[in-house]
Order: C-alpha cells, then sequence, then structure tokens
C-alpha cells in the first residue's frame, strides 16, 4: 500500500509539470507542497492500494483520479450524514452505491467501473467484503445511469439501502440491507 492520497497525487504531479516547464520562484515554492499534503494521508484507510497507484500515477490520468477521490469525500460525507453503520453497515452500502452513482454520471459505468474494482484490489480487504463492496458498487452504477443528479442518487441509494436492495455483513453474513 502506498500512503498517499490521490489527492496529494495529483498535486504532486502539479508541481512536477510546473517546475519542469518553468524554472521559476513560484515553481519551486510549489514543489514543496506535496510533502506537507503527503503527511495528510489518505480519506481511506491505508492509502491508495497497488491497482489504484498504478493508475493513478499516470499523469494523464491525475485530473480522473483527483474527481474519483472528490466523489468519494462526497459520497462518505453523504453517508455520515444519512446512516449509521459506516465499516460494513448501512452507511457504507449508501456509501458505496452513491460514490459509483456519481462517478457513473460523471465518466460513464465503464470508467466508474474501473475506478471501483481497481478500489477493491486490496490483498488485505476480507473476501466478505469485497463481495460487498462489489455489488453495492454495481447497483451504485446502475443507481448512476438512471438518475438525473447527484441529489436523485443520493436519494436513490437511499431508497435502496431502506427497501434492503444493498448488501450489509451482520454476525459474519452476507445480507441484504
Amino acid at each position: 500500500m502506498h500512503n498517499i492520497s490521490i489527492k496529494s497525487l495529483a498535486v504532486a504531479f502539479s508541481a512536477i509539470f510546473i517546475s519542469v516547464g518553468a524554472l521559476t520562484s513560484e515553481a519551486s515554492a510549489v514543489t514543496t507542497a506535496p510533502a506537507a499534503q503527503t503527511e495528510a494521508a489518505s480519506d481511506y484507510p491505508g492509502g491508495m492500494n497497488e491497482a489504484e497507484w498504478q493508475y493513478c500515477r499516470v499523469p494523464s490520468h491525475v485530473s480522473l483520479c483527483n474527481k474519483a477521490s472528490d466523489h468519494a469525500d462526497a459520497a462518505l460525507a453523504e453517508a455520515q450524514r444519512r446512516w449509521e453503520g459506516l465499516h460494513n453497515g448501512r452507511g457504507d452500502a449508501f456509501r458505496h452505491c452513491y460514490w459509483n452513482a456519481r462517478m457513473t454520471r460523471d465518466f460513464g459505468v465503464g470508467t466508474a467501473k474501473g475506478f471501483a474494482d481497481r478500489h477493491e484490489q486490496n490483498p488485505d480487504q476480507p473476501a466478505i467484503e469485497k463481495k460487498m463492496d462489489l455489488f453495492n458498487n454495481n447497483v451504485g452504477r446502475e443507481v448512476g445511469e438512471a438518475s438525473s443528479s447527484y441529489s436523485d442518487a443520493a436519494e436513490r441509494c437511499s431508497y435502496k439501502v431502506r427497501h434492503h436492495r444493498l448488501r450489509v455483513i451482520k454476525d459474519g453474513e452476507l445480507v441484504r440491507s
């Protein structure tokens, strides 16, 4: 695992491009920013996994990775506002659904699936959690295709939680939300 966030990586690449493109005092001031941001660590436990790191370190992917990270932040904030059980519970199910719905609205199904699938390629993640997350991610992409806005997507994902259409882990078993 690499203990750096997608946003920190984006700042680092921006700094490299600036410093290579124009060696000015402004460029050298910007190149010192990533170190401070790297210490902030990632928005999710353990930082980026290897699959995310390999994808997001490609300069042409940085902007997309930054947007995917912003969508993850928004989904987490909305999950915290609406639900309990942010680890393997209803809040977690909602978060995965809403994150994928947001990405699908902005990037399309294929790109959203790529981000979500890479995120689940964590060798330390228990198989049952991966199965839950992949299921909820898929429902989220369906919601994203059907929704008219982020707020509509949030309502649709909440509906899915309330009506047991997502998956959670209870007593070590994968069950309906």
